[in-house]
């Protein structure tokens, strides 16, 4: 399955559908840096981007309130100061993940 994909299997049981589905699961990927690699297999990824999919996905539906188990876990020194930043970003705007 691709990333792009795995990236939208947890929200079947939204309200997300079509368009609006695709654009949000673009722009998780894109801000976890798996843009380029949106239309690859998940399986031949290395354990940090299978890791950095996860997080795309918990991340979709625009949670009110995000409770993560050490989230930085299994990625690389630079995706692992990205993703505290944006989680900063995020938290400082109040408001939720790529509004």
């Amino acid at each position: 399955m691709t990333a792009r994909r795995t990236s939208g299997t947890r929200v079947t049981s939204t309200a997300l559908r079509g368009r609006d589905l695709r654009q949000r699961i673009d722009e998780a990927l894109a801000r976890l840096g798996l843009a380029d690699r949106a239309a690859e297999r998940v399986s031949g990824f290395s354990g940090g981007m299978r890791r950095r999919v996860e997080l795309a996905k918990g991340l979709l539906h625009r949670p009110q309130l995000l409770l993560m188990d050490e989230p930085s876990t299994g990625l690389d020194p630079a995706a692992r100061i990205d993703l505290w930043h944006y989680l900063a970003e995020i938290h400082a705007a109040g408001r939720p993940p790529f509004s």
